[in-house]
C-alpha cells in the first residue's frame, strides 16, 4: 500500500479497516493492518491481524509468503519458515514459493538452503516464460562474491527476456563488484536505454488511446504523457 510504503500509518490503518468493513475476509488487509502496527512498534496487535488473517477459511495461498515476511520482519523466523512451507504445501508445483523461500533463507544468510530452493524453484520453473528465478539466483550468487555463477545466471535470464533492464542493472552491479567500470557502465547504460524505450512506447499507447476515447466524447488527461 503507497500510504504505508510514506509510513503514513494513522491514514494507512484507517483504510485497511475501511476495506475490511466491507469485506471481513480481505486478507491482504489483516497484513496491512499487521504491517502498519509492527511499524509503530505495537507488536502485539500486530501478531492479533496476522492470526486473524490465518483463521480465513479460503484464504489466497500467496497469503502464507506474505506472512512468513510479516513474521521474518517481526524477527520470528520458526514461525516465517512455516507460513513458506506452507505456501508450498498447498501448491508443490508452484516455482514462486520455492523463489521466496530460497530469499527466506539469503537473507537468514543460509546460502546453502537458499541454493537449493533456488534450484528446485528453476527446475519447476523449466517450462515457464519467466527469467525471475535466474535473476533471484544471480543477486544471490554476486551477495555472495560467486561472479562467475551470477554471470551465467544473469546470461540465462537474458535469454529468456533479452530486455529484462533489471538484469542489465544487476549485470552492471556485478562488473562494478569486479571492478569492471568499463563494462558495468555498459550494463546501465543498456538498461537505460530500455527505460527511455518503455517511457516513448507507453507515451505513443497513450496517445493512441486518447484518440480513441476522445472520439466517444470522454476526456482522458495525464500531464506527463499528454
Amino acid at each position: 500500500n503507497h500510504r504505508l510504503e510514506l509510513q503514513y500509518y494513522p491514514e494507512a490503518e484507517q483504510m485497511f479497516k475501511e476495506v475490511l468493513k466491507m469485506d471481513r475476509l480481505a486478507d491482504e488487509a489483516y497484513v496491512g493492518l499487521a504491517k502498519c502496527y509492527y511499524e509503530q512498534g505495537r507488536v502485539a496487535q500486530a501478531e492479533e491481524m496476522l492470526e486473524k488473517a490465518l483463521e480465513i477459511p479460503l484464504k489466497r495461498e500467496y497469503l502464507y509468503v506474505d506472512l512468513g515476511w510479516c513474521y521474518y520482519d517481526m524477527d520470528r523466523r520458526g514461525k516465517a519458515e512455516e507460513m513458506f512451507r506452507k505456501a508450498i504445501e498447498l501448491r508443490p508445483k508452484d516455482y514462486d514459493f520455492y523463489i521466496e523461500l530460497a530469499q527466506f533463507y539469503h537473507a537468514l544468510k543460509d546460502y546453502i538452503k537458499a541454493e537449493e530452493m533456488f534450484l528446485k524453484g528453476i527446475f519447476l520453473m523449466r517450462l515457464a516464460d519467466d527469467n525471475w528465478p535466474y535473476s533471484a539466483l544471480g543477486w544471490h550468487y554476486l551477495e555472495r562474491n560467486m561472479y562467475s555463477e551470477a554471470e551465467k545466471m544473469f546470461r540465462r535470464a537474458l535469454e529468456i527476456k533479452p530486455q529484462d533492464l533489471t538484469v542489465y542493472r544487476d549485470w552492471g552491479l556485478l562488473k562494478r563488484a569486479e571492478g569492471k567500470y568499463e563494462e558495468a557502465r555498459e550494463y546501465f547504460s543498456k538498461a537505460e536505454e530500455f527505460i527511455k524505450e518503455s517511457r516513448s512506447k507507453t507515451a505513443r499507447n497513450y496517445q493512441r488511446i486518447k484518440k480513441i476515447v476522445l472520439r466517444r466524447g470522454i476526456k482522458l488527461v495525464c500531464p506527463q504523457y499528454a
